[in-house]
């Protein structure tokens, strides 16, 4: 709810206006504080507050999808919608050939062996618009990690791509496995 600070200022400052106007005999009220009074009004967060808000939210998110122990399922709960659609026909496809199939990696790590219960902090953030960030994201102790495409959708970050250190999306590889371009 937006409220007119100036027009309720002017409205104080009118009014107190009148009763001095009443008390000295002076009937004068000057129009333009009414007119300044007017054009304030009490926004709602700026732009500046909103980008703070969805960069701390995309740190907590990210941190919250690398602390889980159990990594199965990940996808369906971090996973943008459009990701999600094309992996799941991936590992549709991929289940009907009985092969290993298109993942033979952990995307999560960018690695094929990872400790068992690794620890992972946020290298970086680069925030290419209101809705999307690249989070780069290492182990601690090895050279393993990932580079994840964030997507606000739904009131929250979601996983859109990851993608690997020179940059190839796993999205795109996914619809180029699938025959799609």
């Amino acid at each position: 709810m937006k409220i007119r600070t100036k027009t309720v200022f002017g409205v104080l400052v009118a009014s107190f206006g009148l009763m001095s106007a009443a008390c000295t005999g002076n009937s004068k009220v000057r129009p333009e504080a009414m007119v300044e009074a007017e054009d304030s009004i009490i926004s709602e967060p700026t732009a500046r507050d909103i980008d703070v808000d969805r960069e701390e939210l995309l740190r907590k998110r990210i941190l919250e999808i690398y602390s889980i122990d159990d990594i199965g399922g990940r996808e369906d709960r971090y996973c943008s919608a459009a990701y999600l659609e094309v992996y799941k026909a991936v590992l549709a496809a991929d289940a009907e050939t009985g092969e290993i199939g298109f993942f033979d990696y952990d995307h999560w790590t960018s690695a094929q062996d990872c400790p068992d219960a690794p620890v992972f902090m946020i290298k970086r953030i680069d925030r290419l618009s209101d809705t999307e960030a690249i989070v780069e994201v290492r182990e601690d102790d090895m050279n393993t990690g990932a580079r994840l495409k964030c997507v606000w959708e739904r009131g929250n970050w979601y996983i859109d791509d990851f993608l690997s250190p020179d940059s190839v999306s796993e999205l795109q590889q996914m619809q180029l496995h699938l025959g799609q371009s």
